[in-house]
């Protein structure tokens, strides 16, 4: 990866992580009531168009795109969850972000599964519940079901 697709990178993470920060704190209940508040495919369009960023589409697409890899293995993962209070916790996605290209195929290519396996471990545990959740989710695929209500036709029609 060159440095420039590094810096492009960690500027779409750093975006998405202000992004979803906003939203918990516009909406109270965070991000996984914001897409069910929703009614129609409509509204949840025009939602995510208000809200396009590089960050956004860059989570979404890949949990949405098949070509898009995640270099761990599917599932559920094994660490300790930080149950300090939120606002309280060790780190926040947004400084954690950076770290998140070492993760996904075209990324990092130094480190050995093993320690790649480590440090997503290590990301988890200090990133409050919810978040590590999030990540949980974006990893496996499957953020259209911890958003209900954010399908492959909603995603398609807005971006």
């Amino acid at each position: 990866m060159t440095p420039k697709q590094k810096k492009r990178q960690a500027r779409i993470i750093n975006d998405l992580t202000y992004l979803i920060d906003t939203e918990k704190t516009k909406w109270g209940g965070g991000n996984k009531e914001l897409i069910k508040q929703f009614e129609t495919k409509k509204e949840k369009v025009a939602w995510l168009k208000q809200n396009n960023s590089d960050g956004l589409r860059m989570v979404i697409k890949s949990s949405f795109d098949p070509k898009m890899k995640w270099l761990l293995p599917e599932g559920d993962v094994p660490f300790n969850r930080n149950d300090a209070p939120e606002g309280t916790e060790h780190t926040d996605l947004h400084i954690e972000s950076r770290k998140l290209y070492h993760f996904i195929e075209g990324g990092n290519f130094d480190i050995t599964q093993n320690k790649r396996e480590n440090l997503f471990i290590q990301v988890l545990e200090g990133l409050q519940e919810n978040d590590a959740d999030v990540l949980v989710s974006a990893k496996d695929k499957s953020l259209h079901r911890k958003f209900k209500g954010l399908s492959d036709n909603v995603v398609k029609e807005a971006f």
